[in-house]
């Protein structure tokens, strides 16, 4: 890929990470403790790595 595409790729990935993280984070922000805060943080990752294992699943199947 030549250097003006790797940079639109990386913005790309880069907004649609930064988008993500604001939807988590204010989801946390309104928690109303500090406890909540933890347990939802939590659970985003648990779901998170729980989406990780489908696609990697997924991908193992499709290459075998």
């Amino acid at each position: 890929m030549r250097n003006a595409a790797l940079r639109a790729k990386w913005a790309a990935e880069h907004a649609r990470r930064t988008w993500a993280m604001g939807v988590i984070r204010e989801h946390l922000s309104e928690q109303p403790t500090a406890a909540s805060v933890r347990t939802a943080a939590r659970l985003w990752a648990r779901d998170i790595l729980h989406l990780a294992d489908e696609l990697v699943g997924a991908r193992q199947e499709h290459h075998q």
